[in-house]
Order: structure tokens, then C-alpha cells, then sequence
């Protein structure tokens, strides 16, 4: 008989991987200059917890907050991040990737090379 709490301790090693995957994309989005209010914030939590409830709100949070930035194209590519987050909070790897992906391509199409190499150790 498997032991039972073996499987608790990798479910558990997979949560505490995606809070750390979280935590490093909230990193990455907040040093491109996408920058949440408290309410934006709210929203994407909202979303992460219950998925496609609140989701059109966050988004058009989030482009008027690319919108208000100084550097709107990485701004950009931190909203690309931002979303990435959120499916990778719900679980959502192929829309995870999909996100990161047109990161990667904004900010190499963009010539930010720093940014592309970032992206790509995720």
C-alpha cells in the first residue's frame, strides 16, 4: 500500500513551487513598471481565485495602467507577466506558457534583451 502522506508532500512541494513562481512574476511585472493599484490587485486575486469572474475588469484595469506609464512598451510586456501570473494561479499551464511566450517575443521584437533573458529562466 502507497503511503498516503507521500502524496501530500508533493502536492504540497507543487503549491510551494507555484507561490514561489507567483511571487517571481509579481517581481518581474513590478520591475517592467506595471504597477497594480490596490483595486487592479484586488481584481487579479479575485480572478485567481474564482477564474472568469472579475477578469474583464482586471483587464481593462491593466491597460489603463499601460496606458498611464511612462515606458508603456515595458509596461506592456509586465501586463503579459501580470496575466501569466493568473493562470498560473489557477492552474492554467498552456495559457501560462502561451502568456510568457508573447512576453518574450514583445520584449525581443522590442530589443530588450535583459528582459528576454529574464523571461526565459521561467
Amino acid at each position: 500500500m502507497a503511503n498516503p502522506f507521500e502524496k501530500n508532500y508533493q502536492k504540497r512541494s507543487l503549491v510551494e513551487k507555484n507561490a514561489e513562481l507567483i511571487k517571481k512574476l509579481e517581481t518581474i511585472f513590478r520591475e517592467l513598471g506595471f504597477v497594480e493599484d490596490a483595486e487592479l490587485k484586488r481584481l487579479r486575486q479575485e480572478v485567481a481565485e474564482v477564474p472568469g469572474e472579475q477578469y474583464d475588469a482586471w483587464r481593462s484595469g491593466a491597460e489603463r495602467a499601460v496606458e498611464g506609464n511612462e515606458d508603456r512598451m515595458r509596461a506592456q510586456i509586465g501586463l503579459l507577466v501580470a496575466e501569466a501570473n493568473i493562470y498560473s494561479s489557477i492552474g492554467n499551464s498552456t495559457a501560462f506558457r502561451e502568456s510568457i511566450n508573447d512576453a518574450i517575443e514583445y520584449a525581443f521584437q522590442m530589443g530588450f534583451d535583459d528582459v528576454v533573458e529574464k523571461l526565459e529562466q521561467i
